[in-house]
C-alpha cells in the first residue's frame, strides 16, 4: 500500500513540478537533477593557468548563464554550495595559497548571490568573510562573473601581499571571437 501512495504522490508531483532539465527544459533521466546529460557536455571547465591571479571556474556557455540566472534569482538555494565548492577546488588546482580573507566583489550594500558564494567559501576555507577589508596578508576575491578591470580597481584600495580573484566565469565580448 505504501508503494502505490509513493509512486501515486509522485506521478502527481510530477504533474505540477516536472523534472526538467533547467536549460533545455527536456525532462531528465533518472539519477539527473537540474540538467540533462546533453545539457552537462557543454558545461566546461577553464584548464588552471599557473601565472595568474584572476581566474575563473567555467567556460562561458549557454548552460552556464542558466546557472547564473538561476542563482541571480534564488531558484535553487543548493547552486551556491555547488559554485562555492568548484571555486575552492579550482583554488586547489591553481596552486594558490590559503587565503586569509575572502572578500566579496558585488557592489551593493543589499546581501546577494556573490556574497552567499563568497560567503559559502570563507565557510569551506574556514577564514572570515568581509565585505570590505583594510589590509591583509593573502585575499581572495570572489565575483560570478569575473571582470579583470572590476578586480584591479578594488585591489588599488586595499592593502594585500597577495591578492586573487575567482570568479565562475569570465565576461566574455562578442567582440573576443
Amino acid at each position: 500500500m505504501k508503494i502505490v501512495s509513493k509512486e501515486f504522490s509522485a506521478k502527481i508531483l510530477n504533474l505540477f513540478y516536472p523534472n526538467c532539465c533547467l536549460h533545455c527544459s527536456n525532462e531528465l533521466e533518472k539519477k539527473y537533477y537540474y540538467f540533462c546529460r546533453r545539457c552537462l557536455m557543454d558545461f566546461s571547465f577553464v584548464s588552471p593557468t599557473y601565472n595568474s591571479n584572476v581566474f575563473a571556474v567555467f567556460e562561458n556557455s549557454d548552460v552556464f548563464t542558466t546557472i547564473l540566472r538561476d542563482m541571480k534569482n534564488q531558484k535553487i538555494l543548493s547552486f551556491f554550495k555547488i559554485a562555492a565548492a568548484f571555486i575552492v577546488i579550482q583554488h586547489f588546482r591553481l596552486k594558490w595559497e590559503k587565503p586569509d580573507v575572502i572578500i566579496s566583489m558585488s557592489n551593493g550594500y543589499v546581501k546577494n548571490h556573490v556574497d552567499q558564494i563568497a560567503l559559502d567559501v570563507a565557510h569551506f576555507f574556514n577564514v572570515p568573510f568581509k565585505k570590505r577589508v583594510k589590509a591583509t596578508q593573502i585575499a581572495l576575491f570572489i565575483d560570478d562573473v569575473m571582470v579583470l578591470d572590476k578586480f584591479i580597481q578594488m585591489k588599488k584600495q586595499f592593502i594585500f601581499k597577495k591578492a586573487y580573484a575567482l570568479g565562475l566565469c569570465f565576461e566574455i565580448f562578442f567582440d573576443d571571437f
